[in-house]
């Protein structure tokens, strides 16, 4: 909402942009968030690497009716925000004696605590009545989340209720979650038609779950992509749109280049300069050696180029999505950055994205940082090694294994 919107005192936020002083100068309304967030969830359940996952770790194929179920899950995320305590922050020092209570809460272990509250549990009970109806796994997977943070979150009997006071011509936490409840049930109609088998209660799909409700929250919550919901502006209408425009951008789906490889497929010189492949290069074009791959061999033998080259036919086959280089020396991986970058300058799919280091390499020699907008496909990460070899040992013993695959069942 723009600044000349205040936030009044009978709104709930989702998200806040204060100024140098903290006062508040835009506010992003709670229910768009979720809406936001749930919208990037059904958008990274249709990239073909995550809709695998999902169904391997699930141990069944999901339908739209499933998809849409765990969008209400995934709405649901930040219902513990509806609690006065969390919509306190919306003052930077000072809470006012007209505010149900006077200190802040979080939202994450306060959402337990909506249940032990009458009006609070009266108010989301038609949803949730619907919710229970979904499986014995319904439950677990709330919770996960709501643990969208990181760590799971536990009931704590200790934990207090008074965060979902309400106050006379205030704050009223119960109304916010009537709405929230009635949103849900409108935006994912398919969600609430009879029938269907309950939601994956297998533990590999719950963890599974937990990431994606976690990485649908960083989409959610990046304002490049997501800005605050204008006057007026349907927010479910334009969700979807802004959903696409992330996970596209951000490389999470690879289709395009995928498609594009497909139509072009080319071949080993064509892809690194020229230069004719050697035999172990050329036997990773061999479409039959499975999902793992290790190959070792000596220093200079065109190890990189190889696990490139069979990077690119798994992907080409839509068997992978990303490609992890390890190393335990910064400037051995450095190089293997460049190598990567100027091979897929010559890909004949353009633009195609750069290898860059991950978070835990930031200074790799010679690599560029991503563009502002770029999460890349491939992806070349360094991990330290807690032995360091001397100088002379590391060209004797080198030895590059290329994971190529998580192994059948596993990858994403």
């Amino acid at each position: 909402m723009s600044g000349d919107q205040a936030l009044q005192s009978s709104q709930a936020f989702g998200k806040l942009e204060r100024g140098a002083d903290g006062s508040v100068l835009r506010w992003h309304p709670l229910i768009d968030h979720m809406i936001d967030v749930a919208a990037c969830f059904c958008r990274l359940a249709r990239c073909r690497s995550i809709r695998r996952a999902m169904e391997r770790s699930a141990g069944r194929k999901l339908n739209e009716q499933d998809i849409a179920r765990l969008a209400v899950l995934v709405f649901l995320h930040d219902v513990g925000k509806a609690n006065s305590g969390f919509q306190a922050k919306r003052w930077w020092d000072r809470i006012p004696a007209s505010w149900p209570v006077r200190i802040s809460a979080g939202h994450g272990l306060e959402a337990f605590r909506l249940f032990d509250v009458p009006s609070a549990a009266a108010a989301i009970e038609p949803l949730i009545a619907q919710v229970c109806t979904w499986g014995a796994a319904c439950d677990s997977l709330l919770i996960a989340s709501i643990s969208h943070h990181g760590r799971p979150i536990k009931d704590n009997p200790g934990s207090s209720v008074i965060f979902w006071n309400t106050q006379a011509g205030a704050y009223d936490p119960s109304a916010i979650l009537k709405a929230i409840a009635e949103s849900a049930l409108g935006l994912y109609p398919l969600a609430f038609q009879p029938g269907g088998v309950g939601l994956p209660d297998k533990a590999a799909f719950g963890h599974l779950f937990a990431g994606l409700v976690q990485l649908a929250d960083w989409l959610g919550s990046d304002t490049r992509f997501f800005e605050f919901s204008g006057p007026g502006e349907a927010r479910a209408a334009t969700a979807p749109e802004l959903a696409e425009r992330a996970i596209t951008t951000l490389g999470l789906d690879a289709e395009d280049w995928r498609e594009r490889l497909i139509a072009t497929e080319p071949d080993f010189a064509g892809t690194f300069g020229g230069f004719p492949p050697h035999p172990i290069q050329a036997a990773m074009g061999d479409d039959n050696l499975g999902f793992l791959v290790i190959l070792e061999s000596e220093t200079g033998s065109g190890k990189t180029e190889a696990a490139l080259w069979r990077y690119l036919r798994l992907f080409r086959a839509g068997e992978v999505l990303a490609d992890d280089g390890a190393s335990p020396r910064f400037d051995i991986l450095a190089g293997d950055c460049r190598n990567l970058s100027g091979a897929f300058r010559l890909c004949p799919v353009h633009p195609w994205p750069r290898a860059v280091g991950s978070q835990s390499s930031p200074a790799i020699a010679g690599t560029k940082p991503p563009d502002r907008h770029s999460v890349l496909p491939i992806q070349g990460a360094a991990r330290r090694s807690k032995l360091e070899p001397s100088k002379g040992s590391v060209i004797a013993v080198t030895r590059c294994r290329w994971r190529c695959a998580k192994a059948a069942g596993q990858h994403a």
